[in-house]
Formats: C-alpha cells, sequence, structure tokens
C-alpha cells in the first residue's frame, strides 16, 4: 500500500559529510530514508549468522551430563532471537556513527530482499534500495535523530531486488555512554501485508458504514412518499431514527402564520417527554439564539452541537434551574437540520444524543442532512398534491361550466358527473336522514308523551325549549305557557329554594341533577315528584341540552311517611313493653326474693327446728321459686333481644378460664343425677372476643339442658377446639336425640320438641336455645346442633378468637 507523505516534511538530501559536520563527527554519515520497520538492534562483535567457535580445552572428563558453555548458551539465544525476528518480519540494526560502520541482523537482511551475509551494505547502498521519494525523509529524520539525541518512529519504503516495493516501520535512537563512541540503534518491521489488512478492513468497514447508512435512509424514507398523510409518515420516520440514530427525535412543521408545530416526539421513556414537554412550555426556545428552529430554518444551515457541555448549557440557559432541568435530561449531541425543499421552508428535524453516550459526527451530520433533505421533499410533495388536487377541483368546476372539448376535459367532466352522482346519492342520504329524523322526533314526541312520567329539556342556561303533551296536561297549561313562564310557579313555595340551589349546582358543575319536590296539578293539589336531568355533550365535551323527566312519587312518599309513622309506633310499643316487662320483673321478684328468702331461712331453721315433711315442703317451696326467676329473667332477656335492647359487649375473654369455672359449678350437680361428665379441656392462652356472662349463660345452658335430656347413666362431655380463627365449645350428650326436621325448631322461642314424651322437658318454656343462639350471634358467633334420634346430640358454641 503506498504511504503518503506530507511534501513539506521533505527536504533535500545531504552528503554524510554534512551529516557529520552536524553531528560533530569527522567520519561521514550515510544519507537515510525512512527505513525499514527495524529491530532494536543487538550488539555483537561478529556479524549475524556467524558461527562462534571456541579453542578445545583439555580432554574432557567423564561426565553424566554434558557441561553448557557460555558459547552454547549465546548461540542458543542468538537463534531465538533470529527465530522471533524472522516470525515478526522485525529485522535490527546497529550503525556507529563515528566510523560509519552498519550491522544488520539476518532478518533486516531479508526485509530488503538480500541473503544474509557477514557484513551489512554500505550506507550509500542502503540509501539506493530506499524508494526515491522516501530518502530525503529517512536522511532529514536521522540527522534530527543525532543532533536531538531524540528517538525516531516512522514509516518507508523500500524497493527489493525483485523490483517489489515493502512499506517498513523504521524505530531508533541515539546511544551515546559516557567514554564510548555515539552509536544509534533500531529496528525495521516489513508492515506491507498488515497495512495492505488493514487499508482492506477499513475500506470494508465505510462500505458496510455506507451500506448501512444507505439502509437506513432507504427504510426510514421510501414510505414517506406512498401517502399524502406527511404527518403520520414523519411520526413513523421518528420512530425509525430513534434509537438507531439517536435517543430523542422531533420533527416541526411551519404553519402559515410562522408558527411552528409539534408532528412528533420520540423518545423510550413517556416521563422524559412529559419533563422536555413542560421545559419547553416554561422555558420557550429563544428564537434570536443561531441554535433555534427560527435561526436554522432561516439560514439553511444546521446546527451542529457534537459536545454539548455544561458550559455550553449554562451559556444558553435562562437561570439556574432551567440550567438543571437541561441537565436532567442528559443532552450529550444534537442536530438540527432545516427541511427545505424547492425553496420553501417546512420545518426542522431534531435529533439528540443522549443516555446512550454516543456523539455525532460530520458522517452523521451528512446522513441527518439528507434524511432530512428526502424528508422536506416529501413534505413539498404531500402540500403540491393537496395543492395540485385543490387546484384541480376548481379546474374541473370551470371546465364543466365551459363544456370542456378535449379529452382530458372530457375525462374530468366525467369525473364531475361521477362527483355529482356522488352529490345526488348523498342529497337523497341528507333527505332520508331528514326523514328518519322526522320520524325520530315524532317518535321522541310520542313516547314522551306515552309514558307516565313528565319529560322535557331545557337550554345549557337551564331554560325550559321543551316539554312533553303529558306534561303539560298535568299543570293544565299548554306547553307554550309552561316553557314561557318555567317552573317558577308551579313548584311549592317551601320547596322552590332547594330545588333551585339544587339545578344552579348541576347547570355549574355538568353533574346530574336530582331532587324531590311538590309540584301544582291542573286539580289544585301538591304532589311530590322526583326531578331527574342529565346533560347531552357534544364531541368537545360541551353541554348543548339537558334531558330532564319529573316522576310522580307522591304515593311512595305517603306510604313512606305511613312506614315512618307505623315504625315510630312498633319503637314506641316496643318501649312500652319493655317499661312493663322490667316493671312486671322487678314487681314479681320482690315477692319471689321474699319467698326464696323465707324458705331458706326456715331450711336454716332460725325460727325453730322443721317437723315432719316441713323440710321437704319448703325445699319444693324454694325450688319451685327459682324455677320462677329463671323463667322471668328468660323472658325479660328474650324481649330485650326481640326489642334489639340487649347490650353484648366484645372484648377478650380467656376462654379456658371461663370453662375451668363453670365446669367446676356444673359437674357436683350433673354427677348427682348419676350422670357420667367428662371435660376435655381447652388451649392454653385461648382467646375470644365476646361477652363474658354471656359465654358463661350459653355454656351453662346447654350443660343443663344436656343434663335434662340425658338419663341416668348417661354421659355428657365438654370440649374446646380452635380452628382457623373460629374457637369451638361442644356440649356432647348420649340422650334421645332429636330428628332432622326438629333441628331448626328448637332455637324458636316458646318451642319444646316432644314434650310429652320426657317429663323433664317440660320444665320451662322453651326459651333457653333461642335466647342462646341470639346471644352467641350477638357476640359474632353462632350456635348449632347436629343429632340423630337415638344417637344423642351435640350442641356447638362457635365465637370468632380475639
Amino acid at each position: 500500500m503506498h504511504y503518503a507523505v506530507d511534501a513539506g516534511d521533505h527536504h533535500r538530501c545531504r552528503t554524510t559529510e554534512s551529516i557529520a559536520k552536524t553531528s560533530g563527527h569527522s567520519t561521514p554519515l550515510a544519507c537515510v530514508r525512512p527505513a525499514p520497520r527495524f529491530c532494536k538492534p543487538t550488539r555483537r562483535t561478529t556479524p549475524p549468522d556467524t558461527t562462534i567457535t571456541t579453542p578445545p580445552n583439555d580432554p574432557p572428563t567423564v561426565s553424566a551430563t554434558p557441561e553448557i558453555t557460555s558459547a552454547d548458551k549465546l548461540r542458543r539465544l542468538q537463534q531465538s532471537l533470529d527465530e522471533t525476528q524472522a516470525l515478526s518480519l522485525l529485522g535490527s540494526w546497529e550503525w556507529d556513527v563515528a566510523s560509519g560502520a552498519l550491522s544488520w541482523s539476518a532478518q533486516t537482511f531479508r526485509n530488503f530482499g538480500l541473503e544474509p551475509g557477514p557484513s551489512a551494505p554500505s550506507f550509500e547502498d542502503y540509501l539506493s534500495r530506499l524508494h526515491p521519494e522516501d530518502r530525503e525523509l529517512v536522511i532529514n529524520t536521522v540527522q534530527t535523530a543525532v543532533v536531538s539525541g531524540r528517538p525516531f518512529d516512522y514509516f518507508h519504503r523500500v524497493i527489493r531486488t525483485d523490483g517489489g516495493v515493502r512499506t517498513m516501520h523504521a524505530r531508533g535512537r541515539l546511544v551515546s555512554n559516557p567514554g564510548d563512541p555515539p552509536r544509534m540503534v533500531g529496528t525495521g518491521q516489513d508492515v506491507t501485508d498488515m497495512l495492505t489488512l488493514q487499508a482492506e478492513s477499513a475500506v470494508l468497514a465505510a462500505e458496510a458504514d455506507a451500506s448501512q447508512r444507505s439502509k437506513f435512509l432507504s427504510d426510514g424514507t421510501d414510505d414517506l412518499y406512498a401517502t399524502m398523510d406527511y404527518e403520520q409518515r414523519l411520526a413513523e420516520l421518528a420512530r425509525h431514527v430513534v434509537p438507531a440514530m439517536a435517543d430523542w427525535c422531533a420533527i416541526d412543521t411551519v404553519q402559515d402564520d410562522g408558527s411552528f408545530k409539534r408532528v412528533t416526539v420520540v423518545h423510550p421513556d413517556p416521563a422524559k417527554i412529559a419533563m422536555a414537554l413542560e421545559l419547553e412550555k416554561e422555558y420557550p426556545e429563544d428564537t434570536t439564539q443561531p441554535s433555534s428552529r427560527t435561526q436554522v430554518l432561516a439560514s439553511g444551515v444546521p446546527a451542529f452541537f457534537p459536545s454539548i457541555g455544561r458550559e455550553l448549557i449554562e451559556a444558553g440557559a435562562k437561570d439556574a434551574r432551567h440550567a438543571e432541568l437541561i441537565h436532567s435530561l442528559g443532552l450529550r449531541s444534537f442536530i438540527t437540520i432545516p427541511l427545505i425543499a424547492r425553496g420553501n421552508k417546512l420545518g426542522t428535524l431534531t435529533v439528540v444524543m443522549a443516555e446512550s453516550g454516543r456523539n455525532y459526527n460530520e458522517k452523521d451530520l451528512e446522513l441527518m442532512t439528507e434524511l432530512g433533505r428526502r424528508s422536506a421533499v416529501a413534505i413539498d410533495n404531500a402540500r403540491l398534491h393537496q395543492e395540485v388536487h385543490k387546484k384541480n377541483s376548481l379546474l374541473g368546476e370551470l371546465l364543466e361550466e365551459q363544456n370542456a372539448t378535449n379529452e382530458t376535459l372530457s375525462a374530468q367532466a366525467v369525473e364531475m358527473e361521477m362527483a355529482q352522482e356522488s352529490l345526488r346519492d348523498a342529497a337523497q342520504e341528507l333527505e332520508r336522514s331528514n326523514r328518519e329524523l322526522i320520524e325520530a322526533e315524532a317518535r321522541y314526541k310520542f313516547l314522551s308523551d306515552a309514558i307516565p312520567v313528565q319529560v322535557w329539556t331545557s337550554l345549557p342556561d337551564g331554560s325550559l325549549d321543551y316539554v312533553s303533551g303529558r306534561t303539560a296536561e298535568f299543570f293544565g297549561l299548554s306547553a307554550e305557557q309552561l316553557v314561557g313562564a318555567g317552573w317558577t310557579n308551579v313548584v311549592h313555595p317551601d320547596d322552590l329554594a332547594a330545588t333551585g340551589a339544587a339545578w344552579s349546582q348541576s347547570l355549574t358543575s355538568g353533574e346530574h341533577y336530582e331532587t324531590e319536590f311538590r309540584l301544582l296539578s291542573s286539580t289544585g293539589d301538591w304532589l311530590w315528584h322526583l326531578g331527574r336531568a342529565i346533560p347531552w355533550r357534544d364531541s368537545d365535551e360541551k353541554i348543548v341540552r339537558w334531558f330532564g323527566s319529573n316522576t310522580n312519587i307522591h304515593a311512595q312518599k305517603l306510604l313512606s311517611e305511613e312506614r315512618e309513622r307505623l315504625k315510630g309506633e312498633a319503637e314506641a310499643a316496643n318501649k312500652a313493653k319493655m317499661e312493663f316487662l322490667a316493671a312486671m320483673s322487678h314487681e314479681l321478684r320482690t315477692p319471689l326474693n321474699a319467698v326464696n328468702g323465707y324458705a331458706d331461712l326456715l331450711l336454716m331453721e332460725i325460727p325453730g327446728p322443721l317437723v315432719g315433711d316441713q323440710r321437704d315442703f319448703i325445699a319444693r317451696i324454694q325450688r319451685s321459686g327459682k324455677f320462677l326467676l329463671g323463667l322471668i329473667n328468660d323472658v325479660l332477656s328474650f324481649a330485650k333481644i326481640d326489642a334489639g335492647a340487649l347490650e353484648v359487649r366484645r372484648e377478650e375473654v380467656k376462654i379456658g378460664e371461663v370453662l375451668d369455672s363453670i365446669h367446676t359449678l356444673v359437674e357436683p350437680q350433673i354427677r348427682a343425677k348419676n350422670q357420667v361428665y367428662r371435660y376435655h379441656g381447652s388451649d392454653d392462652g385461648c382467646s375470644v372476643l365476646g361477652d363474658l356472662d354471656k359465654i358463661e349463660q350459653v355454656v351453662i345452658n346447654l350443660l343443663t339442658n344436656a343434663s335434662k335430656f340425658t338419663p341416668e347413666g348417661g354421659s355428657i362431655e365438654l370440649s374446646c377446639t380452635s380452628e382457623k380463627g373460629i374457637v369451638h365449645i361442644a356440649v356432647k350428650d348420649d340422650g334421645r336425640g332429636i330428628a332432622a326436621d326438629q333441628i331448626e325448631k328448637i332455637f324458636d322461642p316458646f318451642v319444646q320438641v316432644d314434650r310429652k314424651s320426657n317429663a323433664s322437658s317440660q320444665q320451662g318454656v322453651g326459651l333457653g336455645l333461642a335466647i342462646s343462639r341470639e346471644l352467641a350471634r350477638a357476640m359474632g358467633g353462632d350456635l348449632k346442633c347436629e343429632s340423630a334420634p337415638g344417637a344423642g346430640s351435640t350442641f356447638t358454641f362457635s365465637l370468632p378468637t380475639k
């Protein structure tokens, strides 16, 4: 590959004497062009490839391992060096500046196309083998290195004996040690093939890059001319540019008034697009800046910023906040291309590099300029097509008036006739639509008059513009009278203010209107109505009309008032019942407590000793009194539940402690009836939410019922388990059981199943289970029963855990 050298570096070749004079030495120096790429010289006293022999020593002694001499080591090192240089095409040389003696390595000979020999060519012979155009460069470079003592590194060409031209990479430096004559050492490497490969790679890379850029332009712009909706295609073009050639892409077109219209802006992150739009809104573009869209389009010259630094941003920012907002977008490089076609300034194309970390270069500027040119042509073509289309339409009308005489005008006349046919079709369609509209209006009027609801419409300001015939008939007025007067004269004076306020609120907010008011009917009665209205909006969400109705709810209103009255009476009756029960319970409890008290005193024989059957009679009196007191308490509890006046606490209750205390209380009573009683306890620390007193009441009632309906010798079990946030307290007996169709009935008040077949069931009035279930449900739990005839019963009392 030819190595180009700047002509300014060429100097006239000096003689070896002049170099010697310059260096301060009397021995002539040889002129040197850029030498082959030299290896670092190895100083030696014998020529390369010279075999070094050593004088024989005394006869060797017998040894298991021959001794390696220094000469052998030197020879091996020399061979290794030669092989390394041959592999890398890197030869070395050494030049004695004072004597002019030049020594080459074997590879240096081969780089010049020569067979390695014991001595190097003379300096003049060396110069003769250089390319004529490079000799002066070599001489000047060597002279400079000798005078300055600085190393050199350059390329030059040599001409081999077979005529071939090879490029060498030469490196060297002056070595001047105290007491030794100065000498220069260097290397020369044949880089011809490497440079050729690099050049070919560069060409291929350039071709690939050009192909990619051409494909990018083709893919992005081919469809620009396929449709006249150029804004849609420009938006697709912007999405094509991002992320292939930009992190941001914005396209703006110029409107008739000179302002810019943002056709599209593309970025992968919608949040950053919103940030950029907010930034542009808060800090409008300064049209006087050279980089502004206005100035770029006016000058026709792209704005190109390969690198956007903090200084550049702060210089263009209006204040510190403006600068920080720009910094937050992470802009690195941008290009704004003017979109100009046929001298028409159509808009701008802006591309920006940001978070990808890339920067634009001159080739990117060329690519974006071409993309902008094609985009401008597409926009101009689309606008031209629109303009031509308008002119063709106008021409068609003129040609129709002049009765066209040539083929082109005739064809356009045919087109015009087709257009007229379309217009006739459109007119017929419009006429049909008008008929349908008239029919729809008639149907609407019919429906509004037929349905048992008053229908009306109003303008956006709230003034009536239509009422149905039924509406006018209700008021005994004509539709025109009612529309003209409005609602003021027909709404009850007591309801007028509230109705007007609700209507004004709806007119202001656009919310649905709904209120109740009384209207004056044609019979002179004030009847309750429910007024409703909804807005009808156009495509811009602007209210164009209100559609409303008035529904007669007078009967429902009276019924509601009647329900409220009956509800009040029922509440009063419940209250009276509760007061009566409370008074009666007090009146009954007082003598019963006295009877029970005196019975206790008699049994304690405080008045005197009892004789005969007195103790048994008094005990019966005592049991009957306590039973009667229990019945009174049950009736009072049920009345409170029925009236919704029962108070139930919701607090944490340690269920184990409750069951333990109940177990201690009921075990002696159950065992006294010769029944087997088992208590399985509960989990330690298990708590429920409920009322302690009510929980004890329910469990004791269940155990009492189990004992009551279980024969002597039967068994009763009390257990407690916890599952999925629910505690289950179970009371199981092996009594006669309950039929499946009777299980739910036992929880009804005043119901006792099979009362006659069991004498024990005749005790009580059948409120215990009804009260127990209501108490359980009031605490957020439940009470259920599982039973079968002859298999006993299991009552499960469930409560939620803490």
